[in-house]
């Protein structure tokens, strides 16, 4: 008997890659809370040692912190972005796996490639097309699925600028009914995307949902 006999090697794989992108974001919150800790702890001890008591040299002191604090926030946007941008990639790959084994499996006269559009957007397309289902399939989960690309969009196409994206209206309402995942900041001329440390479990959540629904759309085919 195999050693693999019984397992669903499309699913364990999948489990095995997606451990690495939760092992990614344990380490962003991890290197981000270390760094913000120090800066608390440092400014508590400066307030504790002097009392109240005001000087240029404190004042310079405080407002060095305050500069740490505001470029630690910049990074953490930086590399909750990257996380976004990395996640969709490892999910592109699934999809056009998929793709590919349909053009295979499938009397299809046409490769996704050869559809109008790029990325994430044409793969769905491509596999709604051949197999007539939607994906997700749940309309809820699909709701959810189709904000998670806009996101990625402004911030890949527009850098996370509102003003320069064509799904700023969609993005500002999810921002107003889910205030724990994203925000946006209305600091200088145009608005911009914020992402909040549960957006990444979100997201995480999201990917992991269309990932094991396109397994089991595989095995159909088979």
């Amino acid at each position: 008997m195999s050693l693999f006999s019984g397992l669903d090697l499309d699913k364990e794989i999948h489990k095995i890659e997606i451990g690495y992108f939760l092992r990614f974001q344990e380490f962003i919150f991890q290197s981000i809370n270390e760094e913000k800790k120090i800066i608390n702890e440092s400014w508590a001890k400066f307030e504790k040692e002097n009392k109240g008591i005001k000087t240029q040299e404190g004042d310079e002191y405080l407002e060095h912190l305050t500069n740490q604090n505001s470029e630690l926030e910049d990074i953490e946007q930086i590399m909750f972005k990257s996380y976004v941008v990395s996640i969709f990639t490892y999910l592109e790959t699934k999809l056009v796996d998929l793709c590919c084994y349909i053009y295979d499996k499938r009397d299809v006269k046409f490769q996704y490639k050869e559809l109008q559009g790029t990325g994430v957007i044409r793969l769905v397309r491509y596999i709604e097309k051949t197999l007539e289902r939607k994906l997700p399939n749940d309309e809820e989960f699909r709701d959810r699925f189709t904000i998670a690309i806009k996101i990625r969009n402004t911030i890949v196409h527009a850098s996370g600028d509102l003003s320069q994206s064509k799904d700023k209206d969609a993005i500002i309402n999810f921002a107003k009914k889910e205030t724990d995942l994203i925000e946006i900041e209305n600091v200088g001329p145009s608005p911009q995307l914020r992402i909040k440390n549960a957006y990444l479990n979100n997201l995480t959540e999201t990917v992991d949902m269309v990932i094991n629904e396109t397994i089991f759309v595989k095995k159909q085919i088979q």
